[in-house]
């Protein structure tokens, strides 16, 4: 509800009762009251859920927003998907964000000797503090060590906290299959959606330096 509709309360009941239609709602002063609540718990509301829309959030960033917002948990829920099921795994995002600070004891078992190696490898400190938790577990993935918690953690960002990107590549695959384009195969609109959900920009001159023009005949 917008705060125009508030701020027009006086003018609509005067407009109204020169229409012949008073309407009691409008001189209520409870009920615009109750009305005055109801547009700010909406705004709010909807500037929290902005707030958690947009490219490159995990759910871990979802889940630190919800719990600094003035809100609940009652009314989170209904922006953050299966919060509960989220809540029972923090223990596994400890991993992923605190690795040398996380207690060893409460670590997966499958997990608790590469994890009590790596708290151990002082250069991995250093490169910890110099990155975020993603880009330190993927330079740990390109050396090719500690394959058990390096799986774990890289699983966490794949999680999906929200269904808009879902909702934004649904909306991207409505304008690549049209009507308009009914031929298209499977492996066409797949290759076509991977392109149009693809964040980076392509080095084309990179791409074209291998390949041979035509010829002018």
């Amino acid at each position: 509800m917008h705060k125009g509709v508030l701020a027009l309360c006086k003018r609509l009941a005067a407009f109204l009762m020169t229409k012949n239609r008073p309407t009691l709602e409008l001189q209520n002063r409870k009920w615009i009251c109750d009305l005055a609540f109801l547009v700010n718990i909406t705004n709010h509301l909807n500037s929290h859920n902005k707030t958690l829309q947009g490219k490159d959030l995990i759910i871990l960033d979802l889940l630190a927003r919800v719990k600094a917002s003035r809100f609940p948990e009652a009314a989170s829920q209904r922006i953050i998907c299966s919060l509960s099921d989220v809540r029972a795994c923090e223990k596994e995002f400890l991993t992923f964000l605190t690795p040398f600070d996380v207690n060893t004891e409460e670590v997966a078992e499958h997990l608790r000797m590469e994890i009590i190696k790596l708290q151990c490898y002082d250069a991995f400190h250093g490169k910890f503090k110099l990155s975020t938790p993603l880009e330190f577990w993927r330079s740990v993935a390109a050396t090719g060590t500690y394959p058990a918690p390096v799986r774990d953690s890289l699983r966490i960002p794949t999680l999906f906290g929200l269904t808009y990107p879902c909702e934004q590549l649904f909306s991207k695959m409505k304008y690549a299959k049209c009507k308009t384009r009914s031929l298209l195969t499977d492996q066409h609109l797949d290759d076509t959606l991977l392109l149009a959900s693809f964040s980076n920009t392509p080095d084309i001159d990179r791409l074209l330096g291998g390949r041979q023009h035509q010829s002018s005949h």
